[in-house]
């Protein structure tokens, strides 16, 4: 089982969850944190669910009640907490699937009763009645088309246009003469190259105080 969590801004990100695996089957629990801002890596803790599984025992039988736990007593509670409300919600999609087969099959038989009254006009403002999932694809579909729509008209944007004016070229739709062509080249090679090696710089840069963390 996976839980995915959302980041707080106000609050420290290194210190948030980002996702919790479960592996049943191993017995073991991976938590992800997120990633704090300008780093490159984040932390992982790994748990045993015999740990926590065995805290909550000791917990319901009531031993040491008084005593205050420690912070790993409280990760491991917060952990269990938070696979059984997994364990909840994946109930509660079982749940809603189910409720949603009977209803299909509530609608089918209603409809093959209207059928064998041979009641024309009701048979079809029941079979013409969109499920949730074409009500769904049709919402997908009208948000699709928005979207090309709003793509369609929005002018496709021109790289070159900032170097040709640079260069005085006035009419950029006409043919160019080689050596204007070349020199457009040129220029938007070496732009390029600017901007490739300052993202290297900055990249080296982090990479190397990672590093110095690190060690």
């Amino acid at each position: 089982m996976t839980q995915k969590f959302e980041l707080d801004p106000e609050m420290p990100a290194a210190n948030q969850m980002k996702k919790t695996e479960f592996n049943l089957k191993d017995g073991k629990v991976y938590v992800h944190y997120h990633f704090e801002e300008g780093k490159i890596t984040a932390d992982e803790q790994t748990y045993s669910r015999d740990d926590y599984i065995g805290q909550a025992k000791l917990d319901t039988v009531g031993s040491d009640k008084d005593a205050e736990d420690s912070k790993e007593q409280q990760t491991l509670k917060m952990i269990h907490t938070i696979e059984m409300r997994c364990h909840d919600q994946i109930k509660e999609q079982e749940r809603t699937i189910l409720s949603e087969m009977n209803s299909r099959q509530e609608s089918e038989t209603a409809i093959n009763h209207q059928r064998q009254q041979n009641n024309q006009e009701d048979i079809f403002q029941r079979i013409l009645e969109k499920s949730i999932y074409m009500k769904a694809r049709d919402k997908m579909k009208q948000g699709k088309k928005k979207s090309d729509d709003d793509t369609a008209t929005t002018k496709e944007r021109d790289y070159l246009a900032p170097i040709l004016k640079k260069l005085g070229v006035q009419n950029p739709t006409e043919p160019m003469d080689d050596d204007i062509a070349m020199q457009v080249k040129n220029e938007a090679l070496r732009s390029l190259k600017e901007r490739l090696l300052t993202r290297a710089e900055i990249i080296q840069r982090r990479l190397d105080e990672e590093q110095k963390n690190l060690e």
